[in-house]
């Protein structure tokens, strides 16, 4: 949002990112000889923006900057985001979340210390305790990569404010400083379209769309289909900025907290065998490996076996992915496509492509097998009370297909209009069983997006002029950049 063009947001405040120091890395995909603005707040300071129109549906998303987050028990550093109408004025926040509702004896954490604070963003980060599943998703406004580049947050948008003209304001608490970009309503994820079926985009209705369920994520975005208990399609952008960082552990499975139905699934449903004989794994859409993204912290904890002072790892953007409404019932041995998924992936990360950004939709088409959830007298013990409330056993529906659609804009950080049919888009269909790259090639599976959009009858890309859209979605051969 705050670019060349749009100086009317106090001119002052507004600095090239190029410039900012503490930054670990320069812009991606930032226009040669173009300044790329960034809105600076002190403390204190508040902006409010030029009105405009509320979109029908999405999440406001905004990228912050903290070269110095807050210390871990400073409970004073915050940023409020406000939307406002003449008569009206609604503190924006996402879904907040009790930590002490996560862990089975709340007194083994400190929850106090834990619990994030009731804003849009809390300029602290990531508390040491809370850096695994499931109590990363009561951190999630909290700082995670903030202070080495752009970190994405999103808050929640009311109802009652779609379609109204309105004014945003940031207001930035406490003693710090910190830098607001690419403010926007909408997934970035869905830059180029919410794909569509029989012309129904994926929306936040739970009562209307429970099968179509729309849930935006910094990370990436989904619809969910309760009924199958597992994505439809996921939505995501790959760029270098989202890889690299620190050396993980594997973080366990679990569910995801964000989603209002009563029957989550979570990691131990797939230990049963399908009533067809399947033994699945849980098969990430959004692959953990294109979320690597991770620090050290700024801050250090005392180690328990020498006393000194060590930092500690945050990957919010990882464990993001590990979250059961990202993953479909997949084969143990499926590593084909595991295989697809790494090959774009290394494409991602050639320093010398000048293409690497890319728009990737992975889906599911299909039914070959059901997995029976745990009955409420099976589950375990420490899981969080939302799961706890589990009423009756359902099914996890096994696709016979897995799908991918492709969209490799021709030079990083265009937008919709931007795009012409030099662009490149292509699709891939892999059956969902127990494949070895040996024996199934994924790159002699090549199909165009259209081929994908007959089969499933989704809509890919509609924000791109339908004249380029046409052009670029029958192309049924694999780029050489592969």
């Amino acid at each position: 949002m705050y670019n060349g063009d749009n100086k009317s947001v106090l001119q002052s405040s507004l600095v090239n990112r190029n410039s900012i120091t503490t930054l670990s890395s320069p812009v991606v995909g930032a226009n040669s000889g173009q300044p790329n603005y960034a809105l600076k707040l002190n403390s204190g300071e508040s902006i409010t923006h030029n009105r405009f129109v509320v979109p029908d549906w999405g999440n406001l998303r905004f990228d912050i900057h903290v070269p110095e987050p807050a210390r871990l028990d400073d409970k004073d550093d915050y940023i409020q985001v406000y939307l406002e109408t003449d008569d009206q004025s609604f503190i924006l926040r996402d879904k907040e979340i009790d930590p002490s509702t996560l862990v089975e004896d709340p007194s083994l954490i400190p929850v106090d210390e834990i619990r994030a604070i009731p804003a849009a963003v809390d300029l602290r980060e990531v508390h040491p305790q809370a850096v695994a599943q499931p109590l990363i998703q009561s951190q999630l406004n909290r700082i995670g990569y903030g202070s080495k580049g752009f970190e994405t947050f999103q808050v929640n948008v009311p109802d009652e404010m779609r379609g109204k003209t309105a004014r945003l304001r940031f207001k930035l608490h406490g003693d710090t400083e910190v830098y607001i970009d690419n403010v926007f309503f909408q997934s970035e994820h869905l830059k180029f379209g919410n794909p569509s079926l029989n012309q129904q985009e994926a929306r936040t209705e739970q009562a209307s769309q429970p099968n179509n369920y729309l849930i935006e994520k910094p990370q990436y975005a989904v619809s969910y289909n309760d009924s199958l208990k597992t994505p439809n399609w996921v939505s995501y952008k790959l760029d270098p900025s989202w890889l690299g960082g620190v050396s993980m552990p594997r973080p366990n499975f679990a569910p995801d907290l964000s989603l209002p139905f009563a029957d989550a699934t979570i990691s131990e449903d797939y230990s049963k065998t399908g009533q067809n004989g399947t033994i699945a794994i849980r098969g990430h859409l959004v692959p953990n490996q294109d979320r690597e993204r991770g620090i050290e912290s700024y801050h250090t904890i005392p180690n328990p076996n020498t006393g000194a002072q060590d930092n500690y790892s945050i990957s919010k953007d990882n464990y993001l992915t590990y979250l059961t409404t990202n993953v479909v019932p997949q084969p143990q041995y499926d590593t084909a496509w595991q295989k697809l998924e790494g090959d774009i992936n290394t494409f991602v990360r050639k320093s010398n492509n000048p293409n690497n950004e890319v728009y990737v939709i992975t889906g599911r088409y299909g039914s070959i097998d059901r997995i029976q959830s745990l009955l409420p007298s099976e589950l375990p013990s420490k899981l969080p009370s939302q799961i706890k409330d589990r009423t009756s056993q359902f099914n996890i529906d096994v696709p016979e297909w897995l799908w991918k659609v492709v969209l490799i804009p021709e030079a990083p950080g265009q937008s919709p209009t931007d795009i012409t049919t030099k662009a490149i888009s292509f699709g891939v269909l892999l059956p969902n069983t127990n494949q070895q790259p040996s024996k199934l090639d994924w790159r002699k599976h090549i199909f165009s997006v259209n081929d994908i959009e007959d089969l499933t009858g989704y809509n890919f890309f509609s924000n791109i002029a339908t004249e380029v859209q046409e052009k670029i979605e029958d192309n049924t051969t694999l780029p050489l950049l592969f």
